[in-house]
């Protein structure tokens, strides 16, 4: 059997609005807006460079089911700088760009396989003689809770095949249930490989074969921290290697100055912190950074310094004419964040509000209307299951701190 490589990359989400970031100066918003684009365009740059047989894109290529023109032009551009390498690509639509959307269609050009909104198998032979059957299912809406997987069938007659699934394993309470399976789920079909897509964190759950989410290729908030990119898959008959390359071009990252350090004098900490930023700059890439450092390793003045936003506002001072850029996002006190969440079981209305949010398992419900809006659709997504138990363990914080000052 012939050895293969290919790429396997998901969740591209190009054109995404970054929500809450207007406010950044212009030249660094501007930066932020592309770089889910220029993160694909990386993505192509790796195919090229080790000369892949093939991309697989696991899902969520747009960040909205109403797709721009704009994505879509950009999209057929990259792809066809694959297509004059002789490299093909083989897509599946996920929850957030799913097919039943209304869009102005651009066609892509003809290396581009996109799977239908049912379980199909296309079959691929690369330019050394090499069989593989790829097997994949597009979503035909945004909300897919059945267990897709079941559909896949896998047809003899191929050297290596491979699945690809836009959905998240179903013991991972985190996230929405699309499309959901369990690992044992994938190994019954036997195939070589799982390129999955849904997940915004690099997990391998399974080696020999390998299931893999890549993550996506650009974070674009805080909770996307750390490197994003894709896999450089090669598969022969004894191994296969996977191979992770970093694609962000913006860094989301969050340090905290440890205890062991105090200051008490203004260049005390400003220095310490400009070194903080230098030392960042020279990993070479743009940098949106979250700072946090204890209210005990400071002096009352430089507390109220951090409170009142000066430093915060020093330490990003000319900052939008730096290339790259380190922009600190936020300058906070860790221990604001450790607050104790309690409910006082006595109190009639707090054992209702833990009820209340406790019964709340599903925060699309009561918000549907937002989310179907026609203008305010596009704009915003589903929270993640994380970001609903973040909510509701603020929400908690939030009337334990009243009822313990108000009694």
């Amino acid at each position: 059997m012939e050895t293969i490589k290919f790429i396997h990359c998901a969740d591209l989400h190009l054109d995404s609005p970054f929500v809450g970031l207007n406010t950044l100066p212009n030249k660094i918003y501007e930066q932020v807006k592309e770089s889910t684009f220029r993160a694909f365009s990386k993505v192509v740059d790796l195919a090229i460079e080790f000369s892949v047989d093939f991309v697989i894109i696991a899902g969520d290529l747009y960040d909205g089911e109403d797709r721009s023109i704009r994505a879509q032009l950009f999209l057929k551009k990259e792809l066809e700088r694959l297509e004059k390498q002789g490299i093909h690509a083989f897509i599946v639509h996920g929850n957030h760009d799913h097919l039943g959307g209304k869009w102005t269609k651009v066609n892509m050009p003809s290396n581009t396989h996109i799977f239908p909104p049912k379980a199909k198998m296309i079959p691929f032979t690369t330019k050394t003689g090499g069989k593989i059957h790829l097997y994949g299912y597009s979503y035909p809406s945004k909300h897919v809770y059945e267990k897709i997987v079941e559909r896949y069938e896998k047809v003899d007659g191929a050297d290596y095949h491979i699945g690809i699934l836009h959905g998240h394993d179903s013991l991972d309470n985190r996230h929405y249930r699309y499309a959901p399976f369990q690992v044992t789920d994938l190994l019954d079909k036997d195939f070589d490989y799982w390129a999955l897509g849904h997940i915004h964190k690099t997990r391998i759950l399974h080696e020999n074969p390998y299931i893999v989410y890549p993550g996506n290729i650009q974070g674009r908030n805080p909770k996307e921290d750390g490197p994003k990119g894709c896999y450089v898959v090669e598969m022969n008959p004894y191994r296969t290697s996977v191979t992770f390359h970093e694609t962000n071009v913006i860094l989301w990252d969050a340090i905290e100055l440890t205890d062991e350090e105090t200051f008490e004098q203004f260049d005390q900490l400003y220095n310490r912190l400009i070194r903080l930023k230098e030392r960042m700059r020279r990993k070479k890439k743009s940098v949106i950074l979250d700072i946090s450092l204890s209210k005990k390793q400071l002096s009352s003045s430089l507390i109220e310094l951090v409170e009142s936003e000066e430093l915060l506002d020093l330490l990003r001072e000319g900052e939008e004419k730096e290339l790259p850029f380190v922009w600190v996002r936020s300058l906070s006190f860790s221990d604001e964040n450790s607050m104790s969440i309690f409910l006082n079981e006595n109190h009639e209305f707090f054992r209702e509000l833990n009820e209340s949010l406790h019964q709340l398992d599903n925060f699309e419900r009561p918000l549907a209307p937002l989310f179907s809006h026609r203008v305010a659709k596009k704009y915003i997504q589903p929270f993640t299951k994380e970001e609903e138990m973040e909510i509701k363990g603020k929400v908690q914080q939030l009337f334990s701190r009243y009822f313990s000052t108000k009694g």
